[in-house]
């Protein structure tokens, strides 16, 4: 990988950085039990791994910050219309930094690569993740953060990303952009000019970009 002219390194954050703290399914099943709603932890998983592959992210900023697309979400997985606030609880929690995990290759690896190049945040999420990175003690190794709830136009769009860059004032090919998702990143990013890197844990993890961006 020819990083010679390399400056800036872009992020996505959930599955790249951060991943839930437990199943999606057994979340789910905890806060309906709470309100008289008893659901399988498995099918709930199996169900939202399904919506969450035919649902299209929002593409347009709303005004509530996604609430009302993940409000359409959450019912989908549940099949019926959930509690108000059943679903205000669970939009809550999942801006918490204890919903959350780092993967175990994040802080070495922004570390190593915090040294050489600007770090960024570019990822289709809304303006929880603030709370969550700092939550974790990321914020001080991002020079800023591109979301797409504040953008309006989430990843794989070109908006997204060329608003990245003029944010960061950086080139597109003097950008790298990192992320898990084939379309959303990898695609996306090239379309608009950057260069990519699909993580793909264990073989392809954090920390073995920083060693190929090392080794030149």
């Amino acid at each position: 990988m020819n990083t010679t002219d390399l400056e800036v390194i872009f992020f996505d954050a959930a599955g790249t950085l951060i991943k839930v703290a437990e199943p999606v399914g057994v979340t789910y099943a905890r806060f309906a039990a709470e309100y008289g709603i008893l659901a399988d932890p498995a099918v709930l998983e199996a169900s939202f791994r399904s919506v969450w592959k035919k649902t299209l992210p929002p593409t347009e900023l709303t005004m509530d910050d996604e609430q009302s697309w993940w409000r359409a979400l959450v019912d989908q997985v549940f099949g019926v219309q959930v509690p108000q606030a059943m679903f205000d609880a669970l939009y809550a929690h999942y801006g918490c930094h204890s919903a959350w995990q780092l993967f175990e290759d994040v802080l070495p690896a922004l570390d190593k690569l915090s040294t050489h190049y600007r770090l960024w945040v570019l990822s289709s999420f809304d303006r929880r993740l603030r709370a969550v990175l700092a939550g974790h003690g990321l914020e001080g190794y991002f020079a800023g953060m591109t979301i797409s709830s504040e953008v309006g136009k989430s990843k794989p769009h070109a908006a997204i990303f060329l608003h990245a860059i003029a944010s960061a004032n950086v080139r597109p090919e003097k950008a790298l952009h990192v992320g898990d998702e084939p379309e959303a990143d990898v695609q996306g990013a090239e379309r608009a000019g950057l260069r990519a890197f699909l993580v793909r844990r264990p073989e392809n993890d954090l920390l073995s970009l920083a060693k190929k961006l090392r080794d030149g």
